[in-house]
């Protein structure tokens, strides 16, 4: 039977290799949640039941206080208490990412520290908006919070929702930061696409189509390529993309002699 996610992060977390972190845990289908609320406040029970409903439909992971989750209109509490009730409910069973990004390079900072220090696997952190940084503005963001928290982070380039797109060039340098494990693309541009995997930037950096047409039609073109995606179609979408997981804990026998099995 194969270890929970739990388990194997623990057998990764032996071994000082920041390459396992970007192989391992950014695989298949990661889906990002909507925040659910009734009567103005966050309705735990729904959220409780949601990641649950992922956990069973086979999701390789989920993220919360994305921009599909309206983070950026939840009060600092509301954000603390969706974190700590995903990690506590997940319990070990799948990822849990946690969007943490913010046009203020401060705030972004506290944001991440928030999602380590509750126990998230990794951060997705999204281009600053309104503010329009150019490219060294966009590198110097980033630098600076990957670090000051030692998390994986995953940055989230959606250019229509923040009017600031991240350069697949700068992209490439920033995944040189050992915190950096991931690009989250939502340009729809498949040629952006393929010029992400073609210029990632270090071993393992895990490309993440934010849309599903995207997602499904360069999957099979490299083992880098993993998406994160919403409800819709979403079984399709777990079984299509993980037809090379089962290989995983082979590979990390193989080449890290950890015994996960």
């Amino acid at each position: 039977m194969a270890p929970t996610w739990l388990e194997f992060s623990r057998e990764i977390g032996k071994i000082d290799d920041r390459i396992i972190r970007r192989f391992f845990m950014l695989k298949g289908s990661i889906s990002a949640l909507v925040t659910p609320m009734i009567n103005g406040e966050v309705d735990t029970s729904t959220l409780q039941a949601l990641l649950d409903w992922h956990v069973l439909s086979g999701s390789h992971g989920v993220v919360v206080l994305g921009t599909t989750g309206e983070s950026a209109t939840l009060t600092d509490q509301e954000r603390q208490s969706i974190v700590d009730i995903t990690v506590e409910h997940i319990n070990g069973r799948i990822p849990v990412l946690v969007g943490t990004g913010s046009n203020a390079t401060a705030k972004a900072i506290a944001y991440t520290q928030w999602a380590k220090d509750a126990g998230a696997d990794a951060a997705l952190i999204v281009t600053p908006y309104y503010n329009k940084p150019d490219q060294a503005g966009l590198y110097a963001h980033f630098t600076a919070i990957a670090d000051a928290v030692d998390i994986p982070q995953v940055l989230y380039n959606v250019p229509g929702g923040t009017g600031c797109d991240l350069l697949s060039a700068t992209a490439a340098r920033l995944a040189q930061h050992p915190n950096i494990v991931g690009l989250k693309d939502a340009t729809g541009d498949l040629g952006r696409l393929t010029e992400m995997i073609e210029q990632h930037g270090a071993p393992g950096t895990r490309i993440l189509p934010g849309d599903d047409s995207s997602g499904l039609q360069v999957k099979g073109n490299s083992a880098n390529v993993d998406k994160i995606t919403k409800d819709a179609k979403y079984i399709d979408s777990v079984k299509f993309l993980g037809f090379k997981n089962k290989m995983d804990y082979d590979v990390l026998n193989t080449y890290f002699d950890v015994n996960v099995k």
